[in-house]
């Protein structure tokens, strides 16, 4: 296929097709400048601005598969998991009772005094 225009379909100006180090020719043959082609990537435009085709062709993805568990391994730490959270909460509960318990009993000082004072 040849090239279809010397016009850049980002710039729009003419493309000296005698440099060819800023050139950049498209699998669709369309022609960029270089730093439009540039600018272009850096924006995560992946597509032709005129036709839409993919400029990049998009890595294959490999399914990896995974070593399966036993069903009851998976049960236990969920259950494992859920549990050191309800004893995480308890404790927290709990210091929470503490330090209220420890106002109280700051406050109920002060008021003794006070009336002990007048």
């Amino acid at each position: 296929m040849e090239i279809e225009s010397t016009t850049c379909c980002i710039c729009l100006e003419e493309i000296n097709m005698k440099i060819q180090s800023s050139i950049e020719k498209l699998e669709c043959n369309h022609v960029l400048h270089k730093k439009c082609f540039e600018d272009l990537i850096n924006h995560n435009k992946l597509e032709c601005p005129l036709c839409k085709k993919m400029i990049i062709k998009a890595p294959t993805v490999i399914n990896i598969p995974q070593p399966e568990r036993p069903q009851h391994e998976s049960n236990n730490n969920i259950r494992q998991t859920a549990r050191l959270r309800e004893i995480q909460y308890q404790i927290n509960a709990f210091k929470m009772i503490h330090i209220y318990i420890g106002i109280c009993y700051i406050f109920l000082m002060i008021l003794i005094g006070f009336f002990i004072y007048f």
